[in-house]
């Protein structure tokens, strides 16, 4: 089947802003500040992907994540599509190598030192196999196989890169900031895209914001498959509470401001751009 423009709402990207860009013949877009519904864009899409040839490697970043790592292994391990699991475990002092190993199936890069969320995530993909990547948080929660199934499945729609929009994140992220789903680590994309990606040495937890940008600057597709179910867990469960309390603000201040204050702006423009594109789940 082929699916045409008025069934596929597409994000695209727009110059004026200065951080965007993209080949605009042909497609009908939105300016922003005119308050219309969304700031999508309708045009046809690429040739769906055939999900019975699709490979996708999945590739975990874990810190000290051994009492969370076997719950989304047991849901990754039902989906089909799925042919390699890489967990990358950052420097963590707790065991969640060994019980990424002893679950069997994985592929298990243990780091002598923590490199930050970034860097552990680039070294899975270096090793990864497949063309298609599916990074994913080590401590979902209330994760089932159909929450990969649907992410998978709107990325066969065509889209470059599909990002599951959770439902845990703090009330600040979500109604001030806006930055759900933009900032939600698990995500499917192509692996020629995530190398063009232009990451900085000294990242940590820019990840998000980095492959965010790349995006909307050459104009790719993204779409977002709800999973309100699904709940990562929060550091100061995690951790003492102050300590990781503290671990949130500091992780929260480096997505805001990813390159310094300037880029708070940049920053929370992107965050409701990707916003914009969450579409009410399927009712049952």
């Amino acid at each position: 089947m082929t699916l045409t423009g008025e069934d596929c709402p597409v994000l695209r990207a727009r110059n004026d802003t200065g951080i965007m860009g993209g080949d605009t013949v042909g497609i009908r877009l939105f300016r922003f500040e005119n308050k219309i519904s969304t700031d999508q864009a309708f045009l046809n899409m690429q040739t769906p992907r055939d999900l019975r040839n699709l490979n996708i490697s999945v590739i975990i970043p874990a810190y000290n994540e051994g009492k969370n790592i076997l719950n989304v292994l047991r849901a990754l391990r039902e989906v089909p599509a799925i042919r390699e699991i890489i967990v990358v475990s950052d420097g963590s002092a707790d065991d969640t190598a060994e019980r990424a190993r002893n679950f069997g199936g994985v592929k298990v890069i243990a780091l002598a030192q923590n490199v930050g969320k970034t860097e552990a995530a680039r070294r899975g993909a270096v090793e990864a196999q497949c063309p298609a990547l599916l990074f994913c948080d080590a401590d979902l929660q209330h994760l089932k196989v159909q929450h990969f199934s649907d992410l998978i499945e709107r990325y066969c729609e065509g889209y470059d890169m599909v990002i599951m929009d959770k439902g845990s994140q703090p009330w600040v992220f979500k109604h001030v900031f806006q930055s759900v789903p933009a900032v939600s680590g698990t995500r499917i994309l192509e692996k020629r895209h995530f190398f063009a990606v232009p990451f900085k040495a000294k990242d940590r937890f820019q990840f998000e914001n980095r492959i965010n940008d790349y995006y909307l600057e050459h104009g790719l597709r993204i779409a977002v498959s709800p999973a309100q179910e699904v709940h990562d867990t929060r550091k100061f469960i995690k951790y003492p509470f102050w300590k990781g309390l503290l671990l949130d603000i500091k992780g929260g201040w480096q997505v805001l401001a990813s390159d310094g204050l300037p880029s708070i702006p940049r920053n929370l423009a992107t965050f409701r751009r990707i916003r914009r594109l969450t579409r009410p789940p399927k009712s049952s």
